[in-house]
């Protein structure tokens, strides 16, 4: 792969990660819902900076470290597309697993809630209901379907800019 290609696809990969931020910062808005916020502005500040630095931050290092060093091994462009998209998407899907987990019993996923989950109990401690596991399968997939073709269009303008 070119260089130029490379820089492209790295610039694009930060803008995407970037915007996958922003989906988790209104996925992660559901948790605003248990805290009492009993103050002035400048908490309300506060929270919303923190929020926004700490899924910018999460967002950052899941670039840094799932698709950076990709780019250097994978040189069809087209497998980094699906490998963001699916990325994107499983990593939106932990987190909203995580705020439903949040919701039923006050506690994020830890240890113990995986040794649940896979240890066959999952059917019985947690109760989703179908309305809310049929939304949240919606929105992955039409996240998932959405990223790859912002992919696909971003480099195609861009190819095109630069050729």
């Amino acid at each position: 792969m070119p260089v130029a290609e490379r820089k492209l696809n790295l610039k694009a990969g930060a803008w995407y990660f970037l915007s996958i931020a922003i989906l988790a910062i209104c996925i992660a808005s559901r948790y605003f819902k248990y805290m009492q916020i009993d103050g002035d502005w400048l908490t309300v500040i506060y929270l919303f900076a923190a929020t926004v630095s700490h899924f910018v931050l999460l967002s950052m290092i899941v670039y840094a470290v799932l698709f950076i060093p990709l780019i250097f091994f994978i040189r069809n462009k087209n497998i980094l597309h699906w490998y963001v998209a699916l990325i994107s998407t499983l990593t939106l899907l932990l987190l909203l697993l995580d705020t439903y987990v949040f919701d039923l019993y006050r506690f994020h996923i830890n240890e113990f809630v995986l040794n649940l989950v896979f240890g066959g109990a999952f059917s019985e401690i947690f109760c989703f209901r179908h309305n809310t596991l049929y939304k949240s399968n919606h929105c992955l997939y039409c996240n998932f379907n959405v990223v790859v073709s912002a992919c696909k269009i971003y480099m195609a303008k861009k190819l095109k800019k630069e050729f």
